[in-house]
């Protein structure tokens, strides 16, 4: 745990190595090394992972679909993949 006087610091710098969650921090104008260890052996877990499934927007039936990166797709053949557009409510 790092003193609360010492956060100051720490901002702003740069971390080298990493091997097993041990990091080498040099503390400006101090020309000290201060060597971190994260906790775990920088194995860091979520402490609760919530899945909220995302609903397919309506296609015309036989199109193929797919979810890539971050939006719903749908495949043409004359185009190929290209993004579902999303219908808005009048």
């Amino acid at each position: 745990m790092i003193p609360e006087k010492d956060i100051e610091d720490y901002k702003g710098l740069d971390a080298v190595g990493g091997h097993a969650g041990i990091y080498t921090v040099r503390v400006h104008g101090t020309g000290l090394a201060r060597h971190l260890q994260l906790r775990d052996g920088a194995h860091t877990r979520p402490l609760a992972v919530v899945c909220i499934p995302i609903p397919c927007p309506p296609v015309r039936a036989g199109i193929p679909v797919r979810w890539m990166n971050g939006r719903w797709e749908k495949q043409l053949k004359a185009q190929g993949w290209i993004p579902v557009e999303e219908r808005t409510q009048r």
